[in-house]
Protein backbone atom coordinates (compact mmCIF):
# COMPACT_ATOMS: atom_id res chain seq x y z
CA UNK A 1 0.00 0.00 0.00
CA UNK A 2 1.44 2.89 -0.50
CA UNK A 3 1.68 5.93 1.90
CA UNK A 4 -0.65 8.19 0.62
CA UNK A 5 -3.49 5.68 1.02
CA UNK A 6 -1.76 4.48 4.46
CA UNK A 7 -2.41 8.50 5.52
CA UNK A 8 -6.01 8.64 4.24
CA UNK A 9 -7.40 4.99 4.17
CA UNK A 10 -7.02 4.27 7.83
CA UNK A 11 -7.79 6.82 11.23
CA UNK A 12 -6.33 4.36 13.40
CA UNK A 13 -3.62 1.98 13.24
CA UNK A 14 -3.30 -0.64 16.16
CA UNK A 15 -0.91 -2.65 17.41
CA UNK A 16 -0.62 -5.35 20.35
CA UNK A 17 3.64 -4.40 20.69
CA UNK A 18 6.01 -1.88 20.18
CA UNK A 19 7.85 -4.05 18.15
CA UNK A 20 5.39 -5.27 15.80
CA UNK A 21 5.36 -1.01 15.34
CA UNK A 22 8.41 -0.74 14.56
CA UNK A 23 8.59 -4.20 11.68
CA UNK A 24 5.40 -2.25 10.09
CA UNK A 25 7.40 0.87 9.77
CA UNK A 26 10.56 -0.90 8.53
CA UNK A 27 8.56 -3.06 5.85
CA UNK A 28 6.60 -0.01 4.18
CA UNK A 29 8.16 3.24 5.09
CA UNK A 30 5.45 5.06 6.76
CA UNK A 31 6.12 6.07 10.62
CA UNK A 32 2.45 5.80 11.57
CA UNK A 33 1.42 8.75 13.68
CA UNK A 34 -2.17 7.32 13.76
CA UNK A 35 -0.24 4.13 15.40
CA UNK A 36 -1.82 2.73 18.95
CA UNK A 37 -0.68 0.56 21.17
CA UNK A 38 -3.82 -2.14 21.95
CA UNK A 39 -4.32 -4.95 24.09
CA UNK A 40 -6.13 -8.35 22.84
CA UNK A 41 -8.42 -9.22 25.72
CA UNK A 42 -7.78 -11.25 28.58
CA UNK A 43 -9.44 -14.70 29.13
CA UNK A 44 -9.99 -14.11 32.63
CA UNK A 45 -12.51 -13.45 34.99
CA UNK A 46 -10.43 -11.97 37.41
CA UNK A 47 -6.24 -10.98 38.40
CA UNK A 48 -4.44 -11.62 40.95
CA UNK A 49 -1.04 -13.66 42.32
CA UNK A 50 -2.30 -17.41 42.95
CA UNK A 51 -0.70 -19.40 45.94
CA UNK A 52 2.26 -21.21 44.44
CA UNK A 53 1.77 -24.73 44.03
CA UNK A 54 3.12 -27.23 46.78
CA UNK A 55 4.61 -29.93 45.11
CA UNK A 56 8.22 -31.15 45.25
CA UNK A 57 8.18 -31.85 41.55
CA UNK A 58 8.70 -28.43 39.74
CA UNK A 59 5.42 -28.33 37.21
CA UNK A 60 6.46 -26.42 33.72
CA UNK A 61 3.54 -25.35 31.48
CA UNK A 62 3.70 -24.18 27.78
CA UNK A 63 0.79 -22.77 26.41
CA UNK A 64 -0.60 -22.32 22.97
CA UNK A 65 -1.28 -23.75 19.90
CA UNK A 66 0.61 -26.94 18.87
CA UNK A 67 1.86 -25.57 16.03
CA UNK A 68 6.02 -26.13 16.23
CA UNK A 69 6.99 -23.94 13.00
CA UNK A 70 5.27 -20.94 15.01
CA UNK A 71 5.30 -21.79 18.84
CA UNK A 72 8.51 -24.00 19.44
CA UNK A 73 7.44 -26.40 21.46
CA UNK A 74 10.16 -28.93 19.21
CA UNK A 75 12.71 -26.35 20.36
CA UNK A 76 11.56 -27.40 24.23
CA UNK A 77 11.37 -31.11 23.89
CA UNK A 78 15.21 -30.91 22.54
CA UNK A 79 16.12 -29.15 25.21
CA UNK A 80 14.80 -30.85 27.87
CA UNK A 81 16.01 -34.29 26.41
CA UNK A 82 19.96 -33.13 27.34
CA UNK A 83 21.40 -35.24 29.88
CA UNK A 84 21.77 -32.86 32.42
CA UNK A 85 17.57 -32.64 32.77
CA UNK A 86 17.16 -36.42 32.92
CA UNK A 87 18.48 -36.08 36.27
CA UNK A 88 16.12 -33.01 37.61
CA UNK A 89 12.80 -33.45 39.39
CA UNK A 90 10.40 -31.58 36.40
CA UNK A 91 7.09 -32.42 34.87
CA UNK A 92 6.07 -30.70 31.59
CA UNK A 93 2.61 -29.86 31.06
CA UNK A 94 1.74 -28.98 26.77
CA UNK A 95 -1.60 -27.41 26.62
CA UNK A 96 -3.74 -26.62 23.36
CA UNK A 97 -4.70 -28.03 20.31
CA UNK A 98 -3.12 -27.81 16.99
CA UNK A 99 -2.10 -29.86 13.64
CA UNK A 100 1.43 -31.36 15.30
CA UNK A 101 0.16 -33.13 18.44
CA UNK A 102 1.51 -36.41 16.90
CA UNK A 103 4.95 -35.31 15.70
CA UNK A 104 5.05 -33.27 19.36
CA UNK A 105 4.10 -36.84 20.77
CA UNK A 106 6.15 -39.20 18.50
CA UNK A 107 9.52 -36.35 20.02
CA UNK A 108 8.50 -36.91 23.14
CA UNK A 109 9.03 -41.02 22.35
CA UNK A 110 12.16 -40.45 20.66
CA UNK A 111 13.57 -38.36 23.44
CA UNK A 112 12.67 -40.37 26.18
CA UNK A 113 10.38 -37.66 27.56
CA UNK A 114 7.21 -40.13 27.68
CA UNK A 115 6.93 -40.09 31.41
CA UNK A 116 8.12 -36.54 31.60
CA UNK A 117 5.46 -34.88 29.40
CA UNK A 118 1.73 -34.29 29.49
CA UNK A 119 -0.25 -33.24 26.18
CA UNK A 120 -3.34 -31.62 28.45
CA UNK A 121 -5.65 -30.38 25.21
CA UNK A 122 -8.04 -27.07 25.83
CA UNK A 123 -9.01 -25.98 29.32
CA UNK A 124 -11.66 -23.36 29.80
CA UNK A 125 -10.08 -22.20 33.44
CA UNK A 126 -6.68 -20.89 32.47
CA UNK A 127 -5.95 -19.85 36.12
CA UNK A 128 -7.67 -23.04 38.29
CA UNK A 129 -6.34 -25.49 35.10
CA UNK A 130 -3.41 -24.09 34.32
CA UNK A 131 -1.78 -21.33 37.02
CA UNK A 132 -3.29 -23.08 40.16
CA UNK A 133 -0.98 -25.73 38.68
CA UNK A 134 2.04 -24.81 37.88
CA UNK A 135 5.51 -22.67 38.45
CA UNK A 136 6.61 -21.11 35.55
CA UNK A 137 5.41 -20.66 31.87
CA UNK A 138 8.05 -22.03 29.29
CA UNK A 139 7.30 -20.55 26.07
CA UNK A 140 10.05 -21.33 22.92
CA UNK A 141 8.03 -19.03 20.12
CA UNK A 142 9.69 -18.12 17.17
CA UNK A 143 6.63 -15.92 16.56
CA UNK A 144 4.06 -13.87 18.52
CA UNK A 145 2.76 -10.57 18.73
CA UNK A 146 2.10 -9.69 22.48
CA UNK A 147 0.92 -13.00 23.63
CA UNK A 148 -1.80 -13.89 25.45
CA UNK A 149 -0.49 -16.72 27.18
CA UNK A 150 2.75 -14.82 28.70
CA UNK A 151 0.42 -12.34 29.94
CA UNK A 152 -2.19 -14.57 31.58
CA UNK A 153 0.58 -16.12 33.35
CA UNK A 154 2.04 -12.81 34.64
CA UNK A 155 -1.73 -11.66 35.90
CA UNK A 156 -1.79 -15.19 37.91
CA UNK A 157 1.85 -14.30 39.15
CA UNK A 158 3.79 -16.65 37.25
CA UNK A 159 7.31 -16.26 35.90
CA UNK A 160 8.12 -17.52 32.32
CA UNK A 161 11.19 -18.41 30.00
CA UNK A 162 10.08 -16.75 26.67
CA UNK A 163 12.52 -15.92 23.68
CA UNK A 164 13.11 -12.41 22.01
CA UNK A 165 10.03 -12.46 19.94
CA UNK A 166 7.19 -9.82 19.39
CA UNK A 167 6.52 -7.78 22.49
CA UNK A 168 7.98 -9.89 25.06
CA UNK A 169 10.99 -8.37 25.92
CA UNK A 170 8.19 -5.41 26.45
CA UNK A 171 7.14 -6.75 29.62
CA UNK A 172 9.54 -9.57 31.12
CA UNK A 173 12.74 -8.09 33.04
CA UNK A 174 15.68 -10.39 32.33
CA UNK A 175 16.20 -12.06 35.39
CA UNK A 176 13.33 -9.79 37.60
CA UNK A 177 10.58 -10.60 36.21
CA UNK A 178 11.12 -13.79 33.54
CA UNK A 179 14.03 -14.74 31.71
CA UNK A 180 14.33 -14.24 27.88
CA UNK A 181 16.43 -16.11 25.36
CA UNK A 182 18.17 -14.24 22.61
CA UNK A 183 17.21 -16.67 19.76
CA UNK A 184 14.93 -19.31 19.10
CA UNK A 185 17.54 -22.49 18.78
CA UNK A 186 18.38 -24.65 21.19
CA UNK A 187 21.74 -23.41 22.40
CA UNK A 188 20.19 -19.74 23.09
CA UNK A 189 16.70 -21.11 24.64
CA UNK A 190 18.62 -23.81 26.34
CA UNK A 191 20.83 -21.26 28.16
CA UNK A 192 17.62 -19.47 28.94
CA UNK A 193 16.13 -22.46 30.39
CA UNK A 194 19.65 -23.42 32.55
CA UNK A 195 19.30 -19.84 33.75
CA UNK A 196 16.46 -20.40 35.15
CA UNK A 197 16.54 -23.80 36.59
CA UNK A 198 19.54 -22.20 38.42
CA UNK A 199 17.28 -19.38 40.04
CA UNK A 200 14.04 -21.99 40.81
CA UNK A 201 14.16 -20.76 44.24
CA UNK A 202 13.53 -17.74 42.90
CA UNK A 203 10.51 -18.29 40.80
CA UNK A 204 8.04 -17.62 43.26
CA UNK A 205 8.82 -14.19 44.03
CA UNK A 206 9.53 -13.54 40.09
CA UNK A 207 6.10 -14.62 39.52
CA UNK A 208 5.06 -11.82 42.49
CA UNK A 209 7.18 -9.25 40.56
CA UNK A 210 5.66 -10.51 37.25
CA UNK A 211 2.41 -9.25 38.70
CA UNK A 212 2.94 -5.98 39.68
CA UNK A 213 4.84 -4.97 36.65
CA UNK A 214 1.54 -6.50 34.51
CA UNK A 215 -0.54 -4.31 36.67
CA UNK A 216 1.41 -1.56 36.03
CA UNK A 217 1.80 -2.28 32.04
CA UNK A 218 -2.22 -2.31 31.58
CA UNK A 219 -2.24 1.17 33.52
CA UNK A 220 -0.20 2.99 31.16
CA UNK A 221 -3.00 5.39 29.64
CA UNK A 222 -1.08 5.19 25.82
CA UNK A 223 -2.34 1.41 25.85
CA UNK A 224 -5.87 0.55 25.19
CA UNK A 225 -7.28 -1.43 28.37
CA UNK A 226 -8.89 -4.66 27.23
CA UNK A 227 -9.59 -7.23 30.38
CA UNK A 228 -13.18 -8.73 29.44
Amino acid sequence: MAKSNLKLDAYKVYFVSERLKEIAIRQTGYSFPNGELILNPVNMEEIGILAYPNTITLQMACVGRLHAKVKGQAVLLQCLSDKKWKTRNWQLNIYGKGPDINYLKLLTESFDLKDRVAFCGHVNDIRKDIWQKNHILLMPSYYEGMPIALVEAMLSGRTAVATDVGGNIEIINQQQTGFIASAVNKRSYGEALEMAWQKRESWQGMGIAAFSSMNQYFENPTIAKHIN
